[in-house]
């Protein structure tokens, strides 16, 4: 879920502002004592939201381009240490032996008169390495001084030798992302393994693992550990491509995730308790998505925790390992992460039984369960509709997801109320649409009067759509997706109606609701599962807010 919300009291400020200001086109009661209530409400939760810590939320955090929060002592953590051009290195597009080499320097004849040298090669040193390779094809000549198995890759003269040879040799040599050899064969501090270093990246060698290679992506993260006298240890596997330019290497003590993509490019080691709970809930493909950090210590040294696309994990010796994410990560880091009021995560997130979001976690001191917290923030008016004062949290009030704070003269960007039903067979709506015979009442005079009055105002509590801004892939840059969610909001309304005519609960009704949103997300964002994972992760604060008002009648 994307948030931006730096600056939280001015906001609920300015939304109040914006609901009650002269001149402004939003639907609103006439009804005082309605309005006076309304006011009562905002001043509480203005009151309520002073202990939240909005500066985790800032643009600048390292994790803000996932919409997650910063937790302390990760305010300089560096997501990315690799340059654009080591993300995706290409080899030479043809290379061969020297044919016929010559074993002495012979003016004219030589391959660097009758081919190109690469560049950043001598024409001396070229011809060095057309003489070595002369004299590996010939070991039994006078001038042969190798041990056998080495090889020379024209232009440089430098040898690849072994275990290591044959490696390279399978994945293409300098057709290969390594391309050309940078150094001989080199021993390892440790006196046994061996290691030679290519353009792009290594092949590390030990009797223990066999021979593996190394990107420069990857080597990013083993570098900072140490290498292999590190945790990590030796190289167990080669980059393991895991799809969408995400691959995974495999050491002795862990595991290193990269994605190399010029748009958000990441490296990160996992390991250990973390890894083997985020592989049990299942790895990738869970609601975490991948890695972007390290194994991180908090700053008591208690606890350690991996900050994923879309969540974190936390460990310590007393509460194990455990996922957070969605509104409850947004809402415990607010208050702190580790140093709030519950501490560390000691329980697995709670779902709702309708639905696969988040409604409750147990944390070491006590049960954290957002639907008491929505109702102890209460709400603020943007646009002239009571709003979550979470959603505030949560989002900001700019719809656009820019800056949290940015109201336009006259409005805000985050829009809430609809006068007439709109044209809802639009791209925004995902073919989720408004039923004809839908009542919408918000417009109304006097409508909070009416008995479940928050009911037929689309999605109650919430704003009625958001935009998604992010890169849809590599090369298109941020686009904005607009996501209509009054289709759901006002099938819901309607389900719920029927519900109360026949005595029944609203849980089918929940579940229906989320299905929807699904959907919603799913076809406005067809052929972007990125920008579709965000839709459906800011849908689960819609869906906690919208229930929330009628969680009794589950």
């Amino acid at each position: 879920m994307r948030l931006f919300c730096r600056k939280l009291l001015a906001v609920v400020s300015a939304a109040c502002v914006v609901g009650f200001g002269h001149g402004v086109a939003v639907a609103q009661t006439a009804d005082a004592d309605v309005d006076s209530a309304v006011v009562e409400a905002e001043v509480l939760a203005e009151a309520s939201l002073e202990d939240f810590d909005t500066s985790v939320f800032d643009e600048d955090g390292p994790f803000a381009p996932w919409g997650l929060p910063t937790p302390p002592g990760a305010e300089d953590y560096e997501v990315n240490q690799v340059a654009e051009e080591d993300l995706n290195p290409q080899g030479l597009d043809e290379w061969h032996p020297t044919q016929d080499p010559k074993d002495h320097l012979v003016p004219g004849q030589m391959r660097s008169d009758r081919e190109e040298i690469p560049a950043g090669y001598s024409k001396e040193e070229a011809d060095q390495a057309e003489i070595r390779e002369a004299q590996l094809a010939n070991p039994n000549g006078a001038a042969f001084r190798a041990r056998p198995g080495c090889g020379v890759y024209w232009p440089p003269h430098l040898e690849v030798c072994g275990l290591i040879k044959e490696k390279y040799d399978s994945i293409g040599g300098p057709t290969s992302f390594l391309l050309l050899p940078k150094t001989n064969e080199l021993t390892n501090p440790d006196g046994v393994g061996k290691r030679t270093e290519f353009i792009n990246g290594y092949i590390y060698w030990h009797p223990r693992t066999g021979a593996h290679t190394v990107s420069i992506p990857a080597d990013s993260v083993w570098i900072r550990h140490g290498r292999e006298q590190g945790f990590l240890g030796y190289p167990l596997s080669d980059d393991i491509a895991q799809g969408d330019e995400w691959y995974r290497q495999d050491f002795e003590g862990g595991h290193i995730y990269t994605h190399n993509v010029p748009v958000l490019p990441t490296q990160a080691s996992i390991q250990g308790a973390i890894f083997d709970k985020w592989q049990s809930i299942g790895a990738q493909s869970s609601r975490l998505g991948y890695p972007i950090s390290d194994e991180l210590v908090t700053p008591d040294g208690r606890g350690r925790y991996n900050v994923f696309e879309h969540g974190m994990m936390y460990w310590t010796p007393e509460t194990g390992a455990h996922a957070v994410y969605g509104p409850m990560l947004l809402l415990w880091g607010a208050k702190g992460f580790e140093r709030s009021q519950w501490g560390y995560p000691s329980g697995d997130p709670v779902l709702s039984p309708d639905a696969p979001v988040v409604i409750k976690q147990n944390f070491e001191r006590g049960e954290l369960d957002l639907y008491h917290e929505i109702e102890a923030a209460g709400t603020v008016i943007v646009d002239g509709k009571p709003i979550s004062a979470l959603l505030v949290l949560f989002f900001g009030k700019d719809s656009l997801g820019t800056s949290s704070s940015h109201v336009i003269p006259g409005g805000t960007t985050l829009r809430a109320s609809e006068c007439v039903l709109p044209d809802s067979t639009q791209p925004q709506y995902g073919g989720v649409t408004i039923p004809a015979e839908y009542d919408y009442w918000a417009c109304n005079e006097g409508y909070r009067s009416r008995v479940n009055f928050g009911r037929h105002d689309f999605c109650t509590r919430s704003p009625d759509s958001f935009v998604i801004w992010r890169p849809i892939n590599t090369v298109v840059p941020a686009l904005p997706g607009l996501v209509e969610l009054k289709g759901p909001c006002s099938r819901h309304d309607m389900c719920m109606d029927e519900a109360d005519a026949v005595g029944t609960g609203y849980g089918p009704c929940n579940a229906k609701f989320w299905g929807l949103i699904a959907k919603v997300c799913a076809n406005v964002f067809l052929l972007q599962p990125g920008n579709n994972l965000e839709c459906l992760g800011r849908s689960e604060a819609y869906f906690l807010a919208v229930t929330y008002v009628h969680r009794n009648h589950l």
